[in-house]
């Protein structure tokens, strides 16, 4: 029990994070292609996230997850609004969610209808969104600092948590 608390005690602070940047943005901000970013938006960067736990929360209610078939839904990207809601939402679902087994289905070859099946738990897709959600959030960052220095950023915002705890082993 004390895993599925810390999981989602981290979960729910990530989308915390989320959320006090999102609130930060305009929408012309927010959707504005960023040459810093190979020409990709904060919006577009966002939504990925948003995506992946949208995926996996589909996926728990049908007993499958497939991160490759996200719906890139435009909205999401191009409305700080539309994400904020987004990311609203899935923190109230995400809280209430017991662990269980689950098929991951991913394509490693790029070839249609070549999915691979894998047997996972719920707890151990979170980690991984965790992990994606941290790498998104690095690369957000990229963008704030060279454009955006009015966003104010949480603490180590971006920083994988085993980042931060070798730093804080360092002093």
């Amino acid at each position: 029990m004390k895993m599925a608390n810390s999981l989602l005690t981290t979960n729910s602070e990530l989308l915390g994070q989320l959320k006090m940047i999102l609130n930060q943005f305009s929408n012309g901000e927010f959707a504005k292609p960023l040459p810093i970013l190979s020409n990709s938006s904060v919006g577009m960067h966002v939504r990925h996230i948003i995506e992946f736990y949208q995926c996996l929360l589909e996926g728990y209610d049908i007993g499958i997850i497939d991160f490759d078939r996200r719906k890139r839904n435009k909205q999401i990207e191009e409305s700080m609004h539309e994400a904020l809601q987004e990311t609203e939402l899935i923190h109230f679902r995400l809280l209430a969610m017991p662990d269980k087994s689950l098929l991951l289905l991913s394509n490693l070859t790029g070839v249609e209808n070549k999915d691979l099946g894998l047997t996972t738990s719920f707890h151990r897709e979170l980690v991984y969104v965790i992990e994606h959600t941290i790498h998104h959030f690095a690369i957000i960052k990229i963008a704030i600092l060279n454009e955006f220095q009015n966003i104010n950023l949480p603490k180590n915002f971006g920083v994988a948590y085993s980042t931060i705890q070798h730093l804080a082993s360092q002093h």
